[in-house]
């Protein structure tokens, strides 16, 4: 069954982070100032990270932050920016989060959030590189525990853990699972899990042990990430799934993406659900969430067969019944993702 995307063709239209005097992680629980927080999109064609204001009318001049790789082996096509709290000797700092790739040669860092408004390799702190193509990073507070979801060689969670506490660059791998097509990985304080995406299914995972012992264990059963497939024979599911992340507006919902649409997941009743017409029927949606305030904003290829590219110069945003109401195009670019800049999670 494919499902029609009602997104392409259409026209472009709390935690506070310094960057060289610009308040850079406008995401707060109030939706007080509810159109000006910052988004960062991954844009392929430039292979930079960048971060704009939502309320911005043009997203075409100098970003607020940005992070270049450079053109090294595997730090080709970004596909993962996220921020996180930890503790960087006795101080409390944010560690951004990054995962590029392209094929069988990809890279995973670390750097600390500066007060510079661009980083480069130089600043990273740690680094891998994977022959799995890495489409996801997540880092387990308290543990210091770094899951990454990979998706070439059948698909992987590789699991690496932080050995030395107040440093980490101290992080070295300590043992990786298999899960077919993992694109998503997100951890889950509420319920102290630890939610990864890939093909049909999404999984959940108790983190246990520490240092060279930390370890992940398969809690509850697999969820069937497509509602539709429930009805279906398992030889004729569809959709591979992409992105998993919380929705801000409701604690109680996990926010997940396949090839054919968006969808949520009830967390106590571990069940899937459509979220109705419209955009949510976007075909090959990469990344998909929820701000406090309600709005969602989504990215996707823009083509019709998944063509490679990956993604598109626009972000979508959505009022609660999936109709289109904004959007924010850098001209050029090719966005896989779009992240709601915060280190909450959720």
């Amino acid at each position: 069954m494919r499902r029609r995307s009602l997104v392409r063709g259409l026209a472009a239209g709390a935690v506070t982070l310094p960057v060289t005097g610009i308040t850079l992680g406008g995401a707060t629980r109030s939706a007080a100032a509810a159109d000006s927080y910052r988004i960062a999109i991954t844009d392929h064609v430039s292979n930079t990270i960048m971060v704009y204001d939502r309320a911005a009318a043009d997203w075409n001049g100098d970003p607020l932050w940005s992070f270049s790789a450079g053109s090294a082996d595997g730090w080709n096509d970004p596909l993962e920016f996220r921020m996180r709290e930890c503790y960087f000797g006795d101080e409390v700092g944010t560690l951004v989060m990054v995962a590029h790739g392209r094929g069988d040669s990809g890279r995973v860092g670390l750097m600390r959030l500066t007060s510079d408004a661009h980083l480069t390799q130089g600043d990273l702190i740690w680094t891998d590189h994977l022959t799995t193509y890495p489409h996801s990073i997540e880092r387990v507070p308290d543990i210091g525990a770094i899951v990454v979801a990979s998706t070439d060689k059948g698909g992987w969670l590789h699991l690496y853990v932080q050995m030395t506490g107040g440093d980490p660059s101290s992080v070295e791998p300590v043992r990786s699972y298999e899960f077919y097509e993992a694109h998503g990985v997100l951890w889950d304080p509420a319920s102290q899990l630890l939610w990864a995406s890939g093909g049909p299914y999404v999984r959940s995972y108790r983190v246990t042990g520490s240092k060279a012992n930390v370890a992940l264990e398969e809690y509850g059963t697999p969820i069937i990430l497509n509602p539709y497939n429930r009805d279906l024979p398992e030889d004729e599911w569809i959709g591979n799934g992409h992105d998993i992340q919380p929705d801000y507006a409701d604690p109680n919902r996990l926010l997940v993406t396949d090839s054919w649409g968006c969808y949520y997941i009830d967390k106590s009743t571990r069940l899937s659900h459509d979220l109705g017409g419209n955009g949510f029927n976007t075909d090959f949606v990469k990344s998909f969430v929820r701000h406090w305030n309600g709005e969602y904003l989504l990215t996707a290829d823009p083509t019709s067969e998944d063509s490679g590219h990956w993604g598109g110069p626009t972000v979508y945003f959505l009022d609660a019944g999936g109709q289109v109401v904004d959007t924010r195009t850098c001209d050029g670019s090719e966005n896989y993702k779009a992240r709601i800049v915060t280190h909450q999670f959720q």
